[in-house]
């Protein structure tokens, strides 16, 4: 990119060719494997919960598929549903297998259209975090899918958790976010038809639930008005410099909750553009985890 040039999102990515990342994709099934099976092992003992939301959220997708708020702690957009449906047909031992694979490899692919390389995913992969992901599964790979398709397809996407991407859109050029929102717009309005007016039923599920013991959010863990100072400098240069990385990374500070088996997508794009800083939080992470789990044996 020249000097002179005004830098677009077409700037900071690079296509991905399926036939030309064969590594990152056995980097992918070759951790999912690892944690999935250190899951498996730790899924009968008492130090861990092991796919809890899988088996009482997710895997409800077709039993509640017109009424997703009338599950506990469901608070996803309804049509989050229609991609979780294929999974139902399975065990959840084999569901959680199945989307591991989808979120690793798809966070891999990620990771290389943001300019990272394959140092880059095995840093975010052998993480803590991607071990925690893989113990309390979410549906973080459908964000995934959104980072991965053209801009204008994005948003339906990001819209399943906009808690962890929903920054990147910043990063759009003009034409591309007025198209993105039209999309997301049509696909918010046949939501209504289908699901009603959900997001009232959703904001009552959220309401009956307990606060969450564990929040990652810099909300939760700064003075708010300093998160949010964070967030607008951060975004301001991330969207005049089209930055996605830094733009979905300013996200993060707007939102007064995030799970720490969302803090992966975040790590890898990090990782992306800086493997050998996140390399050494990474390490560190591991040192602090560990440390916690000798106390606890």
């Amino acid at each position: 990119m020249s000097a002179e040039a005004k830098p677009t999102l077409a700037s900071y990515t690079h296509p991905v060719r399926l036939r030309e990342q064969w590594p990152v994709i056995v980097i992918g099934i070759l951790f999912t494997l690892l944690w999935w099976g250190v899951a498996l092992h730790e899924r009968d003992g008492n130090t861990f919960k092991v796919w809890d939301d899988q088996r009482k959220i997710y895997a409800m997708a077709g039993e509640y598929f017109f009424e997703p708020y009338a599950i506990r702690g469901y608070f996803n957009a309804p049509w989050t549903l229609i991609l979780l449906l294929p999974f139902e047909l399975t065990s959840l031992e084999v569901q959680t297998l199945v989307q591991t694979g989808l979120y690793f490899v798809l966070l891999g692919l990620v990771i290389i259209k943001f300019g990272g390389n394959k140092w880059g995913v095995v840093v975010a992969l052998s993480s803590a975090l991607a071990a925690d992901t893989v113990f309390e599964l979410s549906i973080d790979w459908i964000v995934c899918i959104g980072l991965l398709v053209p801009p204008m397809w994005s948003l339906p996407f990001l819209m399943v958790k906009p808690q962890t991407a929903f920054g990147y859109l910043l990063s759009f050029e003009r034409r591309a976010f007025i198209r993105a929102t039209m999309v997301g717009l049509a696909v918010l309005l046949a939501s209504f038809v289908i699901w009603g007016a959900w997001p009232l039923a959703m904001m009552e599920n959220l309401s009956n639930q307990l606060i969450q013991l564990v929040n990652l959010s810099p909300m939760a863990l700064l003075p708010i008005p300093l998160s949010i100072l964070i967030g607008i400098g951060l975004g301001g240069y991330g969207f005049w410099r089209r930055d996605p990385i830094l733009s979905t990374a300013a996200g993060v500070f707007f939102v007064p909750y995030i799970a720490p088996n969302s803090v992966l997508l975040i790590f890898g794009l990090l990782s992306a553009r800086w493997p050998r800083a996140m390399l050494v939080v990474n390490v560190a992470i591991w040192v602090v985890v560990v440390s916690i789990l000798q106390r606890l044996g």
